[in-house]
């Protein structure tokens, strides 16, 4: 998950636990960690579908947010969006700052079907600036 440079520091000490996001469907899976740059990566523990009207002054500021009003006005560049438009509010927590490949990828991937991605990759990697 994207997050501004901003909001970085306030997710690695735990004061943003939450984010809400205007998607069509949902982008991220619950159990699964996303990469947050070069700080780390952090961890969805759940997701749901909300209507904009219902999110609070209490929430807006666990986003990382002075007020309702500034977060959906950050929402809103994405596109019109009004109080009966939905988005997904993310739960989060940060997970570390180790640089281990393996945190970049979904639970679902097998970590032995992973090095054997890796060592493909560097294999192909080895034969030239091209690949081949």
């Amino acid at each position: 998950m994207l997050f501004k440079q901003d909001f970085h520091q306030r997710l690695v000490d735990g004061t943003i636990t939450t984010t809400c996001r205007w998607w069509k469907t949902a982008r991220v899976k619950a159990g699964n960690t996303y990469r947050l740059n070069s700080e780390g990566v952090v961890k969805v523990d759940g997701i749901r579908r909300l209507a904009m009207s219902d999110i609070s002054e209490d929430e807006a500021q666990a986003s990382g947010f002075e007020s309702r009003e500034a977060l959906i006005a950050e929402l809103a560049r994405s596109g019109t969006i009004g109080e009966d438009s939905s988005v997904f509010r993310v739960a989060f927590h940060y997970v570390s700052s180790d640089r281990n490949p393996f945190a970049d990828v979904s639970d679902d991937v097998i970590a032995d079907e992973l090095r054997a991605l890796i060592q493909r990759l560097q294999k192909m990697d080895s034969r030239g600036p091209s690949g081949s």
